[in-house]
């Protein structure tokens, strides 16, 4: 995942390959919380009678934080957490967009906190420094 490669980069001083200006926006859901969704989902009353009654065999539901950031807002987040120990800094290299890309891709979380009243804890400034300890 990308918090993975861009951490290890920094930490190795290896370049980062940064698509579309670092523009790009997504939100980034700390692991817990999607560990936390999936246990509420799966032990939820409302949902295990769907299952049973046939109408919730396929279900689907986003995961996410919902609150989307930029690439570089993301990039600097890993970096001022790695700054405040060990003084390093992302070596970036701007390229054009990706055919693909999405400029904005963030999950819609409404359906699932509909079924289990669930509100993600992790913002993404905690969770780097969880994430790089």
């Amino acid at each position: 995942m990308a918090y993975y490669k861009f951490a290890k980069a920094i930490l190795a001083g290896t370049l980062i390959k940064v698509f579309s200006n670092g523009k790009l926006e997504c939100d980034f859901t700390y692991i817990s919380d999607i560990i936390e969704d999936t246990f509420r989902l799966i032990t939820s009353a409302d949902y295990i009678n769907k299952i049973r009654n046939g109408t919730g065999k396929y279900m689907l539901f986003s995961i996410g934080n919902n609150t989307p950031i930029t690439l570089m807002e993301f990039i600097k987040c890993i970096e001022e957490t790695i700054d405040k120990e060990r003084k390093r800094k992302p070596i970036i290299e701007m390229k054009l967009m990706r055919l693909g890309d999405v400029y904005e891709t963030y999950a819609d979380i409404e359906k699932i906190n509909n079924v289990i009243g669930f509100s993600h804890k992790t913002n993404i400034h905690s969770g780097m420094r969880k994430f790089i300890g």
